[in-house]
């Protein structure tokens, strides 16, 4: 339920921007009434540190086009090498490097002279709009101390044992505990399906469909429970009224 909080990170080796920027920042999320937390950092290779060691999980990203010896585009690719799907922004002082930044895909570019809030609340409206799509879209668990995360469309099934449950996707697993219901409950997709007791399935992997069982594109074959049957009829059902 509900949305979760929003992370921002700001990168900008100008401490006296960087503040400014932050009370900007918390005041335009008030307006917005969005729930967040924000870090500030000056040194890139301390935010890319955070990212691989603490597995920090950031969605909005404010980024200096040039940060000291790291520029903000490298800092980008970085970031965009362990994920693709966080917003990112870039601040900059004129528009010459504009161009350089297509390919790290960022969302927008804030010139730090002609700075409002109401631009940045327009920014970062965008931004949350499109980081909550993308987050209905992930399924997110713990394991030991570390949180994970996969994008739904990779996971062909899961399994649960004995309260382990074991996420299949294309060429390796993950294991973890929890029960189906709790799965069932954080998974907001109606291609999941519920197929037995011990399988909820992602019929986007699913090759055909059989009285008693479900045979995936990568020949394994899932039973449906008898409980479970009108799950699948449900599901049969909404695919034909989308034809």
């Amino acid at each position: 339920g509900g949305m979760d909080m929003i992370s921002i990170c700001i990168c900008d080796d100008n401490i006296e921007f960087l503040e400014y920027f932050k009370k900007m920042l918390i005041l335009a999320m008030k307006e917005l009434d969005v729930e967040f937390v924000v870090e500030c950092y000056t040194d890139a290779k301390q935010l890319l540190f955070e990212l691989d060691e603490l597995n920090k999980k950031i969605d909005i990203y404010f980024l200096d086009i040039l940060i000291k010896e790291e520029n903000g585009i490298q800092l980008a690719r970085e970031i965009r090498k362990r994920s693709q799907i966080e917003q990112i922004i870039f601040f900059s002082m004129n528009k010459e490097y504009v161009f350089d930044c297509f390919d790290v895909m960022p969302l927008h570019y804030l010139l730090k002279e002609q700075l409002t809030l109401e631009d940045l609340k327009e920014v970062l409206n965008k931004a949350i709009s499109i980081v909550n799509e993308n987050k209905k879209k992930l399924f997110r668990f713990k394991k030991g101390h570390s949180f994970f995360q996969i994008p739904l469309n990779e996971i062909l099934y899961f399994e649960v044992m004995n309260r382990v449950v074991t996420i299949h996707m294309k060429g390796r697993n993950e294991e973890f505990y929890s029960t189906m219901e709790q799965i069932e409950e954080k998974i907001d997709d109606e291609c999941f399906v519920r197929v037995h007791r011990s399988f909820l399935v992602n019929m986007n992997w699913v090759d055909r469909i059989e009285r008693n069982k479900v045979s995936m594109f990568n020949e394994e074959v899932i039973p449906i429970g008898a409980k479970y049957s009108k799950n699948v009829k449900n599901y049969m059902k909404l695919l034909l009224e989308k034809m």
